[in-house]
């Protein structure tokens, strides 16, 4: 059986996703953290921007997802031949569950302040309430950031036990991983590093299609 449309489908449906992706985090760069003001938090959650923001990154954060997952499973079959097995290829799986259910849940409640503004005054959220739910939502955020550490870290040996990387891809994909692991000390490049990552691997997968 020709693999080669399914694969190609899901490395297109990668770089979509990845695009969602990155987008619907680059709209919510520069929202206050729990730490900021009382005054910049009510500010913040006022302005019509903001609703605006929140709302086209909610919008674009589930179909990047369902389009990630979909890459994935294209993935994890160039895995499987390349290992000759599902063992290692396995863990890719129950990573990207994890990576998506805990990144959408954290997007939910970091931003549900915002969404909840625009139906009421930035005085009925409050203040504390809006910092609880950025913690919350950077917390489970971190539980994406671990299954995202699983699914580089698996595809980083397979891959490179089967001899397909350049030199130094299987090093970058472990540092990927690492970077990942470290959940909040490595939060800041590793949201970046890993959509990189991924991008290079939607690459991958598209070239492997070639040789189904």
């Amino acid at each position: 059986m020709d693999e080669t449309p399914a694969l190609r489908r899901s490395a297109l449906a990668g770089f979509a996703g990845v695009a969602l992706l990155a987008v619907s985090v680059a709209l919510l760069r520069g929202s206050p953290g729990p730490g900021a003001s009382s005054r910049a938090i009510l500010v913040h959650l006022a302005d019509e921007q903001t609703h605006v923001r929140v709302m086209v990154s909610s919008l674009l954060l589930v179909p990047g997802l369902t389009l990630l997952l979909w890459f994935l499973t294209g993935l994890h079959q160039v895995l499987v031949r390349l290992s000759g097995s599902d063992r290692l290829p396995s863990a890719v799986l129950p990573g990207a569950a994890v990576l998506a259910a805990a990144v959408l849940a954290g997007h939910s409640v970091a931003t549900a302040p915002a969404a909840t503004a625009t139906l009421a005054s930035p005085e009925a959220v409050g203040v504390d309430t809006y910092r609880l739910c950025v913690v919350m939502g950077m917390f489970l955020g971190l539980g994406g950031l671990a299954g995202a550490a699983v699914l580089v870290a698996a595809t980083s040996r397979v891959a490179g036990e089967a001899g397909s990387l350049p030199l130094g891809a299987e090093a970058a994909g472990y540092v990927v991983a690492l970077t990942c692991a470290l959940g909040y000390f490595g939060s800041v490049v590793a949201v970046p590093l890993f959509l990189l990552w991924l991008a290079g691997a939607c690459v991958a997968v598209w070239r492997a299609s070639s040789r189904a």
